[in-house]
């Protein structure tokens, strides 16, 4: 079994030793499938943990991180002006309803009422983007263990944590 952790890799091997008792006293090896003779079996568990990250490999794990950070800030910026351009809104709308002289105002409140419960909606999922981004980052650090579970290989999984 091999368990893979941040920069290492742990390396778990399980050896059956068989022996048998014959009625000389010997003992010999012995495959599983014995025909009735007694056997002991002794397990041995043997644990190795192999370094698989170099001071190269940490740098481009640090760039692609970098580049999903930068992407992620990006996708902040966006965020935050959609919900300023929605508070915006909501002024806009508060001046058409105050300061309008048409006489029926009787449709007015609607946009504003839209506007102010499309708030919630916008920050739930935008904070649901973020959320994404930074466990994205996280997993591009720590050497995209979800992205190589889907088994692109290599290059088409370091190709899209580069352009995504």
């Amino acid at each position: 079994h091999v368990y893979d952790s941040q920069g290492s890799q742990l390396i778990m091997e399980e050896r059956l030793t068989t022996k048998n008792s014959t009625a000389l006293g010997k003992s010999e090896s012995l495959s599983l499938h014995g025909n009735g003779e007694k056997t002991n079996t002794t397990s041995n568990v043997t644990v190795k943990r192999v370094m698989n990250a170099s001071p190269e490999m940490l740098f481009l794990r640090g760039l692609y991180s970098a580049i999903a950070f930068f992407k992620g800030a990006f996708l902040f910026i966006f965020a935050v002006g959609l919900l300023l351009f929605l508070i915006v809104d909501i002024a806009e709308q508060a001046r058409v309803i105050v300061y309008d002289d048409m006489g029926d105002k009787s449709g007015l409140a609607y946009p504003f009422i839209s506007t102010v419960l499309a708030i919630p909606v916008f920050l739930h999922g935008l904070t649901q983007i973020m959320t994404l981004v930074t466990s994205f980052v996280t997993d591009v650090f720590a050497g995209s263990p979800l992205l190589n579970s889907f088994g692109y290989g290599v290059v088409l999984t370091n190709w899209i944590k580069f352009i995504f």
